[in-house]
């Protein structure tokens, strides 16, 4: 008996990442909303302190650049496909 392993073509598996990518991006921008409504609470500068505050400054930054980068693979295959029909017309 072999072990066989099905290969994927490159399209195949660009595809497959994008609708990931896709998949995962509503549950990292629920997550960024509710890091912002915490920083918008009239009790997040009573309840934490300095160093908490700045820590949870830089996981919404985090956060933030996280989304970016889920949502750049997509814009960025938009973009090209785009380019590719015009040249193609």
């Amino acid at each position: 008996m072999e072990n066989r392993v099905d290969k994927l073509e490159l399209k195949d598996q660009f595809k497959n990442i994008l609708e990931e990518a896709r998949v995962v991006l509503p549950g990292i921008q629920a997550i960024f909303g509710f890091q912002l409504i915490a920083v918008f609470n009239q009790q997040f500068s009573k309840l934490l302190s300095q160093g908490e505050q700045k820590l949870h400054f830089c996981a919404t930054l985090l956060m933030a650049l996280a989304a970016v980068m889920m949502m750049a693979p997509s814009a960025t295959t938009g973009r090209l496909n785009r380019i590719a029909f015009r040249r193609a017309s």
